[in-house]
């Protein structure tokens, strides 16, 4: 029982770190795309 809550927990964080690297990395497509197109 106990591992499985960890297991849980870990799971969100590994999650919740994952969405926070897509979004950054989303956030840095959109940057470049606009520096792209004002030149």
């Amino acid at each position: 029982m106990f591992t499985h809550g960890s297991a849980g927990t870990l799971d969100v964080s590994v999650t919740q770190l994952f969405v926070g690297a897509a979004e950054r990395s989303l956030e840095w497509w959109h940057f470049i795309f606009r520096r792209y197109q004002e030149s």
